[in-house]
């Protein structure tokens, strides 16, 4: 079984003209809650292969701060740019091309409404919101991500995140 984890990144600043949006970092509270939501994806005992992150400052943060609590090397984080740039969840779908079939889980660590958009898509039993940290595990039966379809996946777990303020 393939296993795909969506990861919504943590509460993050406010932009401003210096930082810009690509700069938003966690804010404290976010970074907590980061923490203890990778707590939870621990004690599921599942444990990615792969994380890919948005390069936004928020999603790599939140990104690095799975990788530590679940024990993943942080300097392994792959970073791509078409997680934060991305306004057609269907666009994720050209990573499963490239991976390679050994890999069983995925964490991708991004933003919304893409990244809820892409549960959609995925899992025909998703079709909440993904808050600020929410986990959203998605399983295929297939042995080649490239075989992944649209409306396959079967929803394995969704832990809530933050309430959006």
């Amino acid at each position: 079984m393939k296993k795909l984890i969506l990861l919504r990144h943590a509460a993050a600043e406010t932009s401003d003209i210096e930082s810009g949006d690509l700069g938003r970092k966690l804010t404290e509270k976010g970074r907590k809650k980061a923490v203890r939501m990778a707590s939870k994806l621990t004690s599921s005992q599942i444990k990615p292969d792969v994380i890919i992150s948005s390069p936004a400052a928020r999603a790599l943060e939140t990104a690095e701060i799975f990788a530590e609590t679940i024990g993943f090397p942080v300097g392994e984080i792959l970073q791509e740019k078409t997680v934060y740039n991305s306004i057609d969840a269907r666009d994720f779908f050209r990573f499963f091309d490239g991976f390679d079939d050994n890999i069983k889980t995925v964490l991708l660590v991004g933003h919304n409404p893409t990244l809820s958009e892409f549960g959609w898509y995925l899992c025909p039993h998703f079709r909440g919101s993904l808050k600020k940290t929410a986990i959203l595990g998605i399983g295929f039966e297939n042995t080649a991500w490239s075989a992944i379809l649209p409306g396959r996946g079967k929803l394995l777990f969704y832990k809530a995140g933050e309430k959006d303020d």
